[in-house]
């Protein structure tokens, strides 16, 4: 298996582990970081993957806005679902 399914693949179980697990880990900064970057990244990549193959203009134009796009969906889920715990001198929402 590829180092990037075994990423995804731990990432998903995060994921899906979250609401189950001890909420003051995982309303960390780092944590919040770490599941914010990996999805970013393999936004990233997913989304010049599926313009490899296509014009390059077309690529020129959708490839940043919809990486954005997507980026900032990612983020925002994980800042919504991961809120900040004031304990840890972080706010709930910024």
């Amino acid at each position: 298996m590829s180092r990037i399914r075994f990423a995804c693949l731990a990432l998903a179980g995060l994921m899906l582990a979250a609401p189950f697990t001890c909420r003051p880990f995982a309303a960390t900064d780092p944590y919040t970081n770490f599941v914010a970057g990996v999805g970013n990244q393999a936004i990233s990549q997913g989304v010049a993957a599926g313009f490899a193959n296509t014009n390059e203009t077309i690529a020129d134009l959708f490839q940043a806005p919809l990486t954005n796009l997507y980026q900032n969906l990612w983020t925002g889920w994980v800042d919504y679902t991961f809120p900040q715990d004031p304990s840890y001198n972080t706010l709930l929402v910024q």
